[in-house]
C-alpha cells in the first residue's frame, strides 16, 4: 500500500500544532510531531523554488521505502499518509511509532548492543538496501531484531551493492562523531570483521572492500 498525496489546509497544521506533541524543530518550523494516538508526523521543507526535493518529495520517498523494506522482511515504520501544504512548501508523511530504543542510545548504555550490527548492515547490502546517511541514530532495536526509522535517504536496488558500495557504507557510519565513543568501546575493527563474515564475499570483491574502506575512514580501525 502506498498512500497518495494529500492537499491540507492551514487549519490542519494548527490542529497538528494543537493537539500534537513537538519533538523536533521550532513552533514557526516544526519538525517531529508525536500525536496522542501515538503515531509520528514527519515534516519535511522543500530547500528551494527549484531543488532535488522538488521532484523526489523526501515524504513520498519515505513511504515508497516503508513499503519496499517491509516486503523484504525489514522492519521499518509503516506510511499512512502523505501531505502537502503548498504554502510553506511542506510535506508530511504520518506513520507508526515503532517500538524500542534507537542503537545510539543502546550502544551508549552497553557497547555490546553492537554486536548484530555487522551483520544487519551485510544482510541490507545483500537485499540491495543503499541506506546513505545510515548511523546508529536511525537504526532502531526491537524486539524482532534491528530495523530502519528515518528512511526517505535511502533506495532499494534489485541486486546486492557493490563492494565500493558497501564499503563507503560501512566508513559512513564508522565515521559518525556522534558514534564515535561507543564504536572505539566495541571495537571498529570487530564490527568490520563481524560484517565480513555475514558478508561472504568472494576473494576479490572482499579485497576491493578493504580497499574502500582504508580510503573512507576517518580514522585507524
Amino acid at each position: 500500500y502506498l498512500p497518495r498525496v494529500k492537499k491540507i489546509k492551514t487549519r490542519y497544521i494548527d490542529h497538528l500544532a494543537a493537539t500534537c506533541r513537538l519533538l523536533q524543530g521550532t513552533a514557526d518550523r516544526p519538525g517531529l510531531y508525536l500525536s496522542e494516538e501515538d503515531e509520528i508526523y514527519k515534516v519535511y521543507y522543500a530547500r528551494r523554488r527549484i531543488s532535488r526535493s522538488a521532484w523526489r518529495v523526501p515524504a513520498v520517498r519515505f513511504a515508497k521505502n516503508s513499503r519496499n523494506l517491509r516486503r523484504l522482511g525489514i522492519s521499518a515504520p509503516i506510511a499512512k499518509a502523505v501531505y502537502h501544504y503548498p504554502p510553506r512548501r511542506m510535506h508530511i508523511v504520518l506513520y507508526n511509532r515503532l517500538p524500542g530504543d534507537d542503537l545510539r542510545e543502546s550502544a551508549r548504555r552497553d557497547p555490546e548492543s553492537l554486536a548484530s550490527t555487522g551483520p544487519f548492515l551485510a544482510h541490507l547490502h545483500k537485499r540491495g538496501v543503499h541506506f546513505r546517511g545510515i548511523h546508529l541514530g536511525n537504526v532502531l532495536v526491537g524486539d524482532d531484531g534491528l530495523g530502519l526509522i528515518d528512511i526517505a535517504d535511502l533506495t532499494v536496488r534489485s541486486s546486492p551493492l557493490l563492494p565500493t558500495t558497501r564499503a563507503r557504507n560501512v566508513a559512513h557510519l564508522l565515521n559518525h562523531p556522534a558514534d564515535a565513543e561507543a564504536l572505539l568501546r566495541y571495537g571498529r575493527g570487530r564490527l568490520v570483521r563481524e560484517y565480513l563474515e555475514a558478508a561472504s564475499l568472494v576473494t576479490w570483491a572482499e579485497r576491493i572492500f578493504q580497499w574502500q574502506l582504508r580510503i573512507g575512514l576517518a580514522g585507524p580501525l
